[in-house]
């Protein structure tokens, strides 16, 4: 999500995330983790946690920077034919 204020003009690229626990453990995709390196200062995650009983909202600006990560590996397939 891209976002601007209209006071100062600051641009925020937004990734959300959701957890119905209470808890702030997610995940980013390649894809996203890249972006948020590329991006820096102006990449924010939002974690929405804990939403079926009182949602919380925790931000962090720069996660890539900011945020301890653990890297995962993901398992893919390709079609031999």
């Amino acid at each position: 999500m891209r976002s601007v204020d209209p006071k100062t003009g600051e641009t925020r690229y937004i990734e959300v995330k959701g957890r119905s626990e209470n808890d702030i453990s997610v995940e980013l995709t390649e894809t996203e983790f890249n972006y948020a390196k590329k991006l820096g200062d102006n990449y924010w995650l939002y974690i929405v946690f804990n939403i079926t009983k009182e949602p919380k909202l925790v931000a962090i600006r720069n996660p890539a920077k900011n945020a301890r990560w653990l890297e995962i590996g993901v398992k893919r397939y390709r079609l031999l034919g």
